[in-house]
C-alpha cells in the first residue's frame, strides 16, 4: 500500500497544523509519502486529502483511485469556516472518500451533517515533545500567535495593554512584554498604533517555526486568539513549552482542552485581566496539569496508531 500526502513545496521552518501532522505521518508510517507535483498523485493506491486540496478533483486521474480517499475534513461552524464545505469539490470528495478523519468532535459533527451514511474517526493530532523545552529561567513575556488570520484579532491585545503604554509615558517599566506574530497587509496600521501609544508590544512577522519553538521555552505565556480554529497547534506547543495558554473562548477550544485558560474576543478587559493574574502567578498550578494532558491526549503514539488503523481499514 502507498498512501499519497500532496504539501505544496514551501521554504524554510514554515509553520501550520497540516504541515505539523503531515510530516509526521510520513516520517512514521513507511507507506506515507509526501507529494508536491499533482501530476504524481495518481502515483499512490489512494491519496489523503487534507480539506484545503480539493482541488485535487479537477485532475481527472484522480477519480480513477478506487474511490479511497480518506479526507482529513475539519471547520468551525462559529467561525463560518464552513464555507469550505460548500464548495462543489469539497463534497464531492467527502461523498466519494471511504473514510473521513476529523480533528475534533466539533468538525466530527460536521461532517456526519454534511455526510450522514459516511463513516467518521475522530483522531487527535500529536506534537512530539523532544522538539520542546521549557527554560528555567523564564522571562516575563507573552507570545501572541496569530498568524493564520492575519492581523484581525490584533486589536484585541492592544486594547488589553493599552493602560501599560499609557503609564510608560512617565517613564514607568513595563511589568511585561509581548511578541506577536501575525500576517497581513495591515501590518502598519497596528504598527503605528503601537508606537503612538508606547504599547509593551513587538509586532513580528516571521512566523518560522524554529522561532517560535524557541520564544515559547523563555514566555510565561501564550495567548491564542482566534475564531478560524478546529483544534490549535499552537495551543500544544504553549502547553509543551511550560507555558500558561490563554485562548480564545470558542467551542473547540473548550472541547479539545481542559487546563487553559478562556476570555472573550470582544471583550479586552477580560484578557487584560488574565495577563495580569497570569503574571502574579495565579494560574502557575496550570503548566504541570498541561503537561501531562497533552502528553497523554496528544502524544504523537497515539496519533499515528489511531491514523494507521483508519488507511488500513478502506485499503
Amino acid at each position: 500500500m502507498k498512501v499519497g500526502i500532496y504539501l505544496p513545496n514551501i521554504k524554510g521552518e514554515a509553520r501550520g497544523g497540516v504541515m505539523t501532522r503531515v510530516k509526521l505521518l510520513e516520517k512514521y508510517i513507511p507507506y506515507v509519502e509526501i507529494f508536491d507535483d499533482v501530476s504524481k498523485a495518481g502515483d499512490y493506491d489512494f491519496l489523503d486529502l487534507q480539506f484545503r486540496d480539493t482541488f485535487l478533483w479537477k485532475y481527472k486521474h484522480i477519480s480513477t483511485m478506487h474511490g479511497v480517499l480518506p479526507l482529513r475534513y475539519c471547520t468551525n461552524l462559529h467561525a463560518q469556516a464552513s464555507m469550505f464545505v460548500r464548495t462543489l469539490w469539497q463534497k464531492r470528495a467527502m461523498k466519494t472518500a471511504k473514510a473521513i478523519i476529523t480533528v475534533s468532535h466539533e468538525a466530527d459533527r460536521q461532517a456526519k451533517k454534511l455526510c450522514p451514511n459516511m463513516k467518521t474517526n475522530v483522531v487527535y493530532a500529536g506534537l512530539d515533545p523532544e522538539n520542546y523545552r521549557i527554560d528555567e529561567r523564564k522571562e516575563d513575556k507573552i507570545i501572541f500567535l496569530n498568524s493564520a488570520e492575519k492581523y484581525e484579532n490584533l486589536q484585541v491585545l492592544l486594547d488589553a495593554v493599552k493602560p501599560y503604554g499609557d503609564k510608560s509615558v512617565d517613564g514607568c517599566h513595563y511589568p511585561f512584554t509581548v511578541e506577536a506574530y501575525s500576517q497581513g497587509r495591515q501590518r502598519q496600521k497596528y504598527q503605528n498604533q503601537v508606537n503612538k501609544q508606547y504599547l509593551p508590544v513587538n509586532l513580528k512577522d516571521e512566523v518560522d517555526n524554529k522561532i517560535i519553538i524557541k520564544e515559547l521555552s523563555k514566555a510565561r505565556c501564550l495567548v491564542q486568539p482566534c475564531l478560524l480554529e478546529t483544534f490549535g497547534f499552537p495551543i500544544i506547543e504553549g502547553m509543551l513549552s511550560g507555558c500558561i495558554v490563554i485562548a480564545s473562548d470558542i467551542l473547540s477550544h473548550r472541547e479539545n482542552f481542559e487546563n487553559i485558560l478562556f476570555f472573550n474576543l470582544k471583550k479586552p478587559e477580560e484578557l487584560k485581566r488574565l495577563i495580569e493574574e497570569v503574571m502574579a502567578g495565579k494560574y502557575d498550578y496550570l503548566i504541570p496539569l498541561a503537561l501531562k494532558e497533552v502528553k497523554e491526549k496528544y502524544n504523537v503514539k497515539r496519533f499515528i496508531e489511531e491514523t494507521k488503523a483508519v488507511y488500513e481499514s478502506v485499503a
